[in-house]
């Protein structure tokens, strides 16, 4: 509570106008009595400035596709070079005609190794494709243990499948691991 009889010029409770710090002129309020006034006669509209003759504005893209270089819109497909295997640094060359001294696999006692032995990878062991051979062989023993022996169904399918391609012949499986054409 203020105590209104202790009030004195030097120590007042509330600024008066002799003790007020003038307000900047950025934070005063507007006066919109002078604007009513005035009545819009100080408002003069934006004039737009004349652009020279030959002057057009910087168009700004990036400089690799600042120029077409085909006019045509729709431009044809390009063609993909084929496909070359033996271009390609993963798969090894193959061979039609094995090297000399080159003892070939046969691709029937592959075959039948798959029937029969397939979810081991012996077949694989014997074209020479010792990973897909260690894999099968893993995961017959391994996960046939922790499946409860679906794993190792699953692998004897993989194995009855390659089996049946060795013997009928298909493209894919005409080739051992080391890229030489097998013999019937």
């Amino acid at each position: 509570m203020i105590d209104n009889e202790n009030l004195t010029p030097e120590n007042p409770a509330e600024p008066t106008a002799e003790s007020a710090q003038p307000v900047p002129p950025q934070y005063a309020p507007p006066d919109y009595t002078a604007a009513a006034r005035n009545a819009g006669a100080d408002y003069k509209a934006p004039q737009e400035q004349p652009i020279p003759p030959g002057y057009a504005p910087p168009q700004y893209t990036h400089p690799e596709y600042a120029q077409n270089p085909n006019p045509n819109p729709n431009p044809a497909p390009q063609a993909y070079p084929a496909y070359d295997p033996q271009q390609s640094t993963y798969y090894k060359p193959r061979y039609d005609t094995p090297p000399a001294g080159y003892q070939q696999k046969s691709r029937l006692a592959a075959g039948l190794l798959g029937v029969l032995f397939g979810m081991f990878g012996i077949h694989n062991f014997y074209l020479g494709f010792n990973t897909r051979a260690i894999i099968q062989l893993v995961v017959t023993l391994a996960g046939g243990a922790l499946t409860c022996g679906v794993a190792a169904v699953a692998m004897e399918i993989w194995g009855l499948i390659e089996g049946v391609q060795l013997i009928s012949g298909n493209p894919s499986r005409m080739y051992d691991g080391n890229g030489v054409i097998t013999r019937e």
